[in-house]
């Protein structure tokens, strides 16, 4: 199925004047489309607006516990967070806390950490 990737895309108001490293959102129709505000062209995530209604609920109460890479240094350093959202998995950046946070689903992520143990993904 294809889907549209068309629609009014908007920067988050996290974003910089100079662009920075944040997302932008789009109503493309029958989803939200979320995408790297630096790559226009790249991968764009597809969320249903319930999913996407849930996640920012989530967000805003401020009630998530969230647990860091175990490839996180002491020191911090650029990595990830992992959070429970119920049916799926919040992702945000270790360093941007208040930033963005990206929704998967629990079968997408245990397919994406296998892919990664088996060395499926290495180069």
């Amino acid at each position: 199925m294809k889907y549209s990737t068309h629609g009014k895309w908007r920067k988050s108001s996290y974003s910089t004047q100079e662009g920075g490293a944040c997302v932008e959102l789009a109503d493309l129709g029958e989803a939200l489309g979320v995408r790297d505000s630096t790559d226009p062209h790249g991968p764009i995530l597809r969320f249903g607006r319930d999913a996407m209604a849930g996640l920012l609920t989530h967000i805003k109460s401020g009630k998530l516990a969230w647990r860091k890479s175990s490839y996180t240094s002491q020191e911090g350093g650029t990595c990830v967070e992992l959070a429970d959202l119920d049916a799926a998995v919040g992702v945000r950046d270790s360093t941007d806390p208040h930033g963005p946070v990206l929704r998967f689903g629990r079968e997408a992520v245990a397919g994406l950490l296998g892919r990664i143990k088996s060395g499926e993904l290495d180069r």
